[in-house]
């Protein structure tokens, strides 16, 4: 298959979930904790990510799922508490130097950045209908659908979580 017959085929799937998710259920909350939970497809065979993974996928490097497949991430919309907290903590990047990093990709035909997502509810709401998913969330806004993902042998709550 060559790569824009499935650039093309990722963004009909994307968009037809996205049309689906829109008309889908609201989701339960779960108590906060502050922190935020990666969370990816439930059919999605790991349970756990290093931070290094984790940004790999979210710089849009080539990074398997362990089923074979990729991970498509999702990104929460620019701008966000999370999403900037996310950046620091994971891609060791602000907001500016996100923005100068996709501007340099894009100019040496590299990549582009992750699919950004209005809002979280959103987000969950898509996530079990993408195949190898990967995105993150406030852990307090988890909810059914979703595998939340040990970072580092950690999850969310734990002493020495890094998110």
């Amino acid at each position: 298959m060559t790569m824009r017959v499935y650039r093309f085929l990722s963004a009909l799937t994307l968009g037809a979930a996205i049309a689906g998710a829109v008309v889908g259920e609201g989701v339960a909350l779960a108590n906060d904790d502050g922190a935020i939970a990666v969370v990816v497809n439930a059919n999605v065979p790991i349970d756990e990510i290093s931070v290094s993974q984790l940004r790999r996928v979210f710089l849009s490097e080539p990074t398997e799922t362990g089923g074979g497949n990729r991970f498509m991430p999702l990104n929460q919309k620019p701008g966000t508490n999370v999403r900037e907290a996310f950046d620091r903590k994971v891609l060791k990047l602000d907001a500016d130097e996100v923005a100068k990093f996709w501007v340099d990709q894009r100019i040496r035909g590299k990549g582009k950045p992750p699919r950004a997502i209005p809002n979280a509810k959103l987000l969950l709401r898509l996530l079990p209908r993408l195949d190898g998913a990967i995105a993150y969330v406030r852990a307090s806004e988890v909810g059914a659908g979703v595998k939340v993902l040990k970072i580092d042998g950690k999850k969310p709550g734990d002493p020495g979580y890094p998110l």
